[in-house]
C-alpha cells in the first residue's frame, strides 16, 4: 500500500493522517512537474539541433539531393514541434491541478492505490518512479481514468474485464 504511516494507526490522529498524504502526493506531483518540465528542455534542445542542421545543408546541398533533404528536416522539425507543443500543453494542464488537495472521490489530482497499482489522475504522462514506487500518470478520458472517476476508497472498478478495488483515495 502507497501510504504507510510512520506511527502505528492507533497512536496516529486524523490531522497527522492527512497530512502524510498530503505530503505523499505533494512528492507524486512534484516529480511528475520535473519530468514534463526535463521533457520539454529535451524537445527544445533537439529541435535546436535539429533547425541547425537545416540551415547546414542549406549551405552545402545543391538539386534533388538538396530538396530531399530539405523536406526530411522540415519534417523532423515538424514532428518535434508537435511533441513540443503537447509537452507544454501537458504542463499547462498539469499546473492548473492542485496538488495538495485531499480527495474524497476521484478526480484530477487524485492519487488512488488499488490493489494491484496506483495512478495519480492528472495527465497522461504514462509510468513514473516516486521513491521506488511505481504510479501510473494518467487523464481522466484513459479508459482507466474513466473507470475510477467519481469512486470512493473501498469501491470495485473494472478495466478491460479485470476486476479491482480502490485501497485509498487522496
Amino acid at each position: 500500500m502507497w501510504l504507510k504511516p510512520e506511527k502505528p494507526l492507533l497512536c496516529l490522529n486524523i490531522y497527522e493522517f492527512l497530512k502524510q498524504m498530503e505530503d505523499q502526493k505533494i512528492v507524486v506531483y512534484e516529480r511528475l512537474q520535473f519530468l514534463i518540465q526535463e521533457k520539454i528542455s529535451q524537445l527544445k534542445a533537439d529541435l535546436k539541433s535539429a533547425e541547425e542542421s537545416g540551415k547546414a545543408d542549406t549551405k552545402s546541398s545543391m538539386g534533388d539531393k538538396h530538396e530531399t533533404s530539405r523536406e526530411i528536416v522540415r519534417q523532423e522539425i515538424d514532428f518535434i514541434t508537435a511533441r513540443l507543443n503537447e509537452a507544454e500543453n501537458m504542463s499547462a494542464e498539469l499546473n492548473r491541478i492542485n496538488g495538495s488537495e485531499i480527495h474524497e472521490t476521484i478526480r484530477p489530482g487524485s492519487l488512488v492505490e488499488t490493489a494491484t497499482s496506483s495512478f495519480f489522475i492528472s495527465v497522461a504522462f504514462g509510468k513514473i518512479q516516486v521513491n521506488d514506487k511505481t504510479i501510473y500518470a494518467i487523464s481522466l478520458a484513459s479508459p482507466a481514468g474513466t473507470a475510477l472517476k467519481g469512486k470512493k476508497s473501498g469501491e470495485n472498478f473494472e478495466i478491460n474485464g479485470r476486476k479491482n478495488s480502490i485501497i485509498s483515495v487522496a
